[in-house]
């Protein structure tokens, strides 16, 4: 009994656990990457903690099974250790440069922490330089074991000054939660080392987890409520933050041509669906790194992070090729057409948000009016 009195800590966190993942599954969009970066790191605690609860479990019980196993699980949470750090770094970085495929290259850097610890639970076999596992299954740890944790907060404290570099592009509550994340499995760490036989580090890492996801990821989760789009406020929020990162990127503006006569000829319904059909079009028609706003009432934004001149008239030449094909299909008793105001930005001009906004609206005014004329 006394075994599950100690445990109970972490039963709770796996609970907590449970809950984000299956939240963030259900909740989130497959294209989002910040959200599935989220989920691995919690995946990734999920394991780590699972590991330690059955490590106590099988604790003292005298079987050559549970002895065998009991050395198995520790040293496979010793050499995992390092992977729920290397993850939330990996998110980090995501987040705070916005690019997926680059994260993913330097979490190879990341994981060097676990490269080691790895290593080391090899070299445990032979030495038992990292801990031991009496006759009797009692776990005691050696000098090696603090090289583990170690490496994983020194990691962090390097990831946290280097981030003192970007922090025009880093806002209040990123900047907290990096901290957060940080101290709280520190604090956990020396906990645990002064008391030994008390599992804090993993409830610890699921606290500074959900402050982060309260802080930072749950703003993944608002979309707009018919078409499940990002809404204008993150729009202008992520045009911002492309503004200070001093990237050239693109964006466009769709207007839904004739909105107003599709819902007094076919009724709100058939309007509705026409966002609907709109928002999946668009969708449809960018890349994954590429994000597709509703900018209110019948107009759309997408933002294409990248750097190429020609980007727009790539997507816009998808955006048509889209409709076309809907229109031929004949699925709705309305035809779908769309106007565009796209414009490059090159940071360095430094244009401010409202001139840029304001003129891909006069541009996409002027389409309209153009292709109203050519009808």
């Amino acid at each position: 009994m006394e075994v599950f009195k100690l445990i109970d800590l972490s039963l709770y966190a796996q609970l907590i656990l449970i809950y984000l993942i299956f939240h963030n599954m259900r909740n989130s969009d497959t294209k989002e990457i910040s959200t599935r970066f989220f989920i691995g790191i919690l995946i990734a605690i999920f394991v780590n903690n699972s590991l330690e609860l059955t490590s106590w479990i099988l604790r003292g019980i005298n079987t050559p099974l549970a002895y065998y196993s009991n050395y198995f699980i520790i040293s496979a949470l010793l050499a995992l250790n390092a992977l729920p750090v290397a993850l939330w770094i990996r998110y980090i970085d995501y987040k705070i440069l916005g690019n997926a495929n680059h994260a993913n290259k330097r979490l190879r850097f990341y994981l060097i922490p676990l490269y080691i610890s790895t290593a080391l639970i090899i070299i445990n076999v032979f030495t038992g330089i990292v801990f031991n596992l009496s006759k009797e299954n009692i776990y005691s740890r050696n000098y090696g074991m603090y090289v583990i944790p170690a490496m994983s907060i020194l990691m962090v404290f390097i990831v946290f000054v280097l981030s003192r570099r970007f922090k025009k592009v880093i806002n209040g509550r990123m900047l907290e939660s990096i901290f957060l994340y940080m101290l709280i499995p520190l604090s956990a760490g020396f906990v645990q080392i002064i008391f030994f036989g008390v599992p804090l580090i993993w409830p610890a890492f699921t606290l500074a987890t959900l402050i982060s996801f309260n802080l930072v990821e749950v703003e993944t989760f608002l979309k707009d409520s018919l078409t499940k789009l990002r809404t204008r406020g993150q729009f202008e929020n992520r045009l911002i933050y492309m503004l200070k990162k001093r990237h050239c990127f693109s964006i466009i503006m769709i207007d839904l041509n004739d909105f107003k006569a599709i819902n007094d000829e076919f009724g709100h319904e058939a309007g509705d669906e026409a966002l609907l059909t709109t928002a999946s079009l668009l969708e449809e028609s960018v890349k994954k790194y590429d994000t597709v706003f509703r900018y209110g009432g019948d107009e759309f934004m997408i933002l294409i992070e990248s750097t190429k001149v020609n980007a727009t008239d790539i997507v816009i030449q998808r955006i048509s090729d889209e409709i076309d094909a809907h229109n031929i299909q004949l699925v709705n008793p309305f035809k779908l057409s769309f106007s565009f105001g796209c414009k490059y930005i090159n940071p360095s001009n430094k244009e401010t948000p409202k001139y840029i906004l304001d003129k891909v609206d006069q541009l996409m005014y002027e389409d309209k009016k153009y292709r109203k004329k050519t009808a």
